[in-house]
């Protein structure tokens, strides 16, 4: 498996300091815009929500990205945060790959 070494950005700190801080923008201004409350976009920004498709929506209108882009962020870093997590676990050593089941697997007649 390839491994990504670094822990990727959580998109609400890239929003944070690539979009908000450098313009001003506040919390509530930003939320008014995406027509969502203020709780839920400092909870992104605060790094305590993930961003949902529908989100990664609002923000990609919003920002004139794509939702992609969003979602992107967002998997690598739930990827990242899971094989970390699975590093130590026996059972993810003990899970066998394709070559082992090919060579493993019975022949049916």
């Amino acid at each position: 498996m390839n491994e990504m070494k670094r822990q990727p950005v959580h998109p609400g700190r890239f929003l944070r300091e690539e979009f908000l801080e450098p313009s001003g923008i506040t919390q509530a201004d930003f939320a008014h815009a995406l027509q969502l409350n203020r709780v839920t976009i400092s909870k992104i920004l605060n790094e305590r929500q993930k961003i949902t498709p529908d989100v990664a929506i609002r923000l990609s209108k919003c920002l004139g990205t794509t939702p992609d882009v969003w979602i992107n962020m967002q998997t690598k870093l739930d990827l990242w945060e899971e094989i970390h997590k699975k590093a130590h676990n026996k059972l993810w050593r003990k899970i066998k790959d394709f070559n082992w089941l090919l060579a493993h697997a019975v022949k049916s007649a």
